[in-house]
């Protein structure tokens, strides 16, 4: 997928578990199931299940909906962040659902699939 996919349409891919991903193979399934949703340090929406999206609080009318790529995306990247938000962490990674402090910010706001690994090797002590 990473091979084929990825540098045909972007990063569209939803891991749900080790080596299964959900994910449109061609130009039309990605723009329909586009998930127009951008990053940010303080989101407001979550995820339930695999991916189902949720508020994590209120949000007023008008007001951009956005997830933190912690919460979703398993995967080696680094970039730098610019949401603006007052908590930025400046530096996102595929890798920051493996920070602590994220894990208790969003728990039972992962993907099912981060969640079980946060479970399995993160909270063993």
């Amino acid at each position: 997928m990473r091979e084929k996919i990825t540098p045909r349409l972007g990063p569209v891919d939803i891991q749900i578990d080790d080596d299964l991903f959900i994910a449109p193979v061609t130009d039309e399934e990605r723009e329909l199931s586009m998930l127009y949703s951008n990053h940010s340090c303080n989101a407001n929406l979550g995820v339930r299940g695999e991916i189902t999206f949720v508020a994590m609080r209120k949000i007023h009318a008008g007001e951009e909906l956005t997830h933190d790529w912690a919460t979703t995306d398993d995967d080696d990247y680094s970039v730098e962040c610019k949401c603006g938000a007052p908590n930025c962490r400046k530096t996102l990674t595929g890798k920051d659902w493996q920070r602590l402090e994220l894990q208790k910010r969003y728990a039972g706001y992962f993907s099912a699939y981060l969640a079980r690994r946060i479970a399995a090797c993160c909270h063993s002590e």
